[in-house]
């Protein structure tokens, strides 16, 4: 939003997919394309190369994401799993504490492929033409006591950020899926420990130690032959397909310097899981189909009868696990330097260091591939040139949360945060100097959502005991700095831009106000328009406490025996678009009819917030409005504040 794009940052497409860049002129030749036949003629999908001025050139695609279950040309299946599917967890395993991700080893089974070995070879090089998906996985965690309802404290780890970036481009040759690659389909050396047809892991026959005797080693078409000479055995034949020449420890220890660059305290893991990493093809025994079949697993798992199973399939299974598909990363060449297949560690460090850095500031959890790295540079690049236009009133806001007493707080904190609000709601518990605004600020060019709280208290107390609920969610900022009413009010001159105000009045409901969020977030997401929008919500608190001074009810309509808030929903964006307004006005005739739906909705409009299609003064009440006339009628017979002061808002 603001300028045009970085020529080298110039496209924008699905988050979760994964977008390719290189540095052009790079050559590869492809070492195994004598053993990869063109089976079946099932290319990955093709991408469009966009040419730029200088060094760069940028796909404009994405690849599409393959389904394992997929099988091509009613021949083969592909063995290469979704991106959105890749999620990550942690090994619990005593002396083993590493990631551990979804669709690690891929299970499956064809009966062609017991008997047949020439199918068994084609299944084999065409999976292998697919490559793994590596990850760096960046998580950062710190220590926070906790009390339980005993009274009890106890510490509890809480996640900061968990990042997944994938690296999987990086091994395609100038990022050409159609074209050559280095990838290097092997067998195991016949020294080598593995399962050869085996229970259990062996060395060739005839070998002993590093001393070889005996013949060379198999190649892919004599395992196949191998496997395929018992074809009513219960066997599994696997391809693993491995990442080399990655320096993990340069790309560790460059991360964990950039992340602890942000002053960041806690504890830092990069690690380095592989998605794909292997295909186990099964044969169509009786046993290999019953493991395969989820509700016998959990048959077995339910009734603890994995315990007698397990040693069953153990001891019956006879495991293959000869053949790796090498994919590098980069390689040696014989002078002893490196040849990457598209960029070197310390080029995409360079890269994209400052964006993986920023995620961490963002608390971000999830998936980041090359496209939303794009886009979060995009944003640091908008965010540094157009900061005063692009965030307007709501960046403003934020700013004088920070430094007026107020928060930022990760969106995540959001259920904690309308909690403590609703809480100060409450008539009993009114502190008539305390004052708290809470707000939701998102922009359509990061895509990312900033909670903040501004808490104002009008007597020089540290920490009142009112905004307890509060002080207690993790947050990022929190400056308790006591201000006067004036420094509040001073704020900075409003920038040139479109503006759109709409409001409603609703009674407190903190799991409302989750709704709330959830609806503007849905209709609002995918909303990008030229220039882009910054979209901003702040809640205000409306206690019926405040009118008691009243006997009745005040000339706006207000009822002292409510407690209740003031939603602002808000809309800035550079360049005329009536789309915004549309979206506005529909998410708020949502929220209006949810809350009715619950009996939460007021009738009251806050005349300073109210849109061009709201009626502020008819929210009042009829009465309220008849009195309001015959005032207008008698102090402003020329109608001077309906037709030129306030128009819209002061018309009846």
């Amino acid at each position: 939003m603001g300028g045009p794009p970085s020529p080298s940052r110039g496209y924008r497409d699905d988050p979760d997919a994964l977008s390719m860049h290189t540095t052009r002129g790079d050559i590869f030749t492809d070492d195994a394309a004598e053993d990869v036949p063109d089976i079946a003629d099932v290319p990955p999908p093709a991408y469009d190369d966009a040419t730029v001025d200088g060094d760069t050139a940028w796909p404009t695609g994405s690849p599409e994401p393959r389904n394992t279950n997929l099988q091509v040309d009613d021949v083969f299946y592909t063995g290469v799993s979704a991106p959105q599917t890749h999620v990550t967890s942690t090994s619990k395993r005593i002396g083993e504490k590493r990631t551990r991700i979804a669709n690690e080893v891929i299970s499956l089974q064809d009966q062609r492929s017991d008997a047949d070995p020439g199918f068994l070879e084609s299944w084999v090089k065409l999976m292998a033409r697919l490559p793994p998906s590596p990850y760096i996985h960046i998580v950062g965690t710190h220590k926070e006591a906790k009390r339980d309802k005993d009274g009890k404290s106890r510490r509890e780890e809480v996640t900061d950020f968990r990042i997944l970036v994938s690296l999987r481009n990086y091994l395609w040759p100038n990022f050409a899926h159609n074209g050559p690659n280095d990838m290097n389909l092997t067998t195991s050396e016949a020294g080598e420990k593995t399962y050869r047809g085996t229970v259990l892991k062996k060395r060739a026959p005839g070998v002993k130690g590093d001393i070889e005797v005996g013949h060379a080693k198999p190649h892919l078409k004599e395992w196949c032959h191998r496997y395929c000479a018992k074809a009513t055995a219960t066997k599994v034949f696997r391809l693993s397909r491995t990442v080399t020449g990655l320096d993990e420890e340069f790309i560790q220890f460059r991360l964990e310097g950039l992340i602890r660059s942000t002053n960041y305290k806690g504890h830092i893991d990069i690690e380095f899981p592989v998605a794909d990493r292997a295909v186990d093809i099964y044969s169509s025994s009786r046993l290999n189909t019953w493991r395969l079949t989820g509700w016998i697993c959990w048959l077995f798992y339910l009734t603890f009868l994995w315990i007698f199973s397990w040693p069953i399939l153990f001891f019956t299974t006879k495991r293959y696990h000869v053949v790796r598909a090498e994919w590098p990363f980069s390689q040696t060449n014989a002078d002893g330097s490196k040849r990457y297949t598209t960029v070197s560690e310390t080029q995409w460090i360079s890269r994209y260091g400052t964006a993986v850095r920023q995620l961490c500031l963002d608390r971000y959890e999830g998936l980041a591939g090359d496209t939303y790295l794009n886009e979060v540079l995009d944003r640091l690049e908008s965010r540094r040139s157009n900061e005063a236009q692009i965030n307007g009133r709501a960046a403003m806001s934020a700013a004088a949360a920070a430094f007026q007493g107020g928060r930022f707080d990760a969106a995540s904190s959001r259920a904690k945060v309308f909690e403590a609000f609703t809480d100060l709601l409450n008539s009993s518990k009114y502190d008539r100097l305390a004052s708290l605004v809470t707000g939701l600020l998102y922009s359509s060019v990061s895509k990312a959502w900033t909670l903040t709280s501004s808490a104002v208290y009008t007597e020089p107390v540290p920490k009142p005991a009112i905004f307890d609920g509060l002080s207690v969610i993790p947050h990022k900022t929190l400056v308790n700095n006591i201000t006067s009413l004036a420094a509040f009010a001073d704020e900075t001159d409003t920038p040139p831009l479109n503006w759109l105000f709409a409001t409603a009045t609703l009674k407190p409901s903190d799991s409302n106000m989750q709704d709330m969020f959830r609806s503007l977030n849905k209709t609002i997401y995918s909303f990008d328009p030229e220039g882009g929008v910054t979209w901003s919500i702040a809640f205000e608190p409306l206690v019926a406490a405040m009118l008691r001074r009243w006997k009745d009810t005040n000339v706006l309509g207000l009822e002292s025996a409510q407690d209740g808030f003031i939603v602002l929903i808000s809309a800035l964006w550079p360049k005329t678009n009536p789309d915004v307004e549309t979206k506005a006005r529909s998410v708020l005739t949502e929220w209006e009819a949810n809350a009715r739906e619950k009996r939460l909705l007021q009738r009251f409009q806050y005349l300073n917030y109210a849109a061009p299609f709201q009626s502020p003064l008819q929210s009042y009440g009829k009465d309220k409005l008849e009195f309001l006339k015959l005032v207008s009628e008698k102090y402003d017979p020329e109608q001077m504040l309906q037709k030129r002061v306030g128009g819209f808002k002061l018309s009846f």
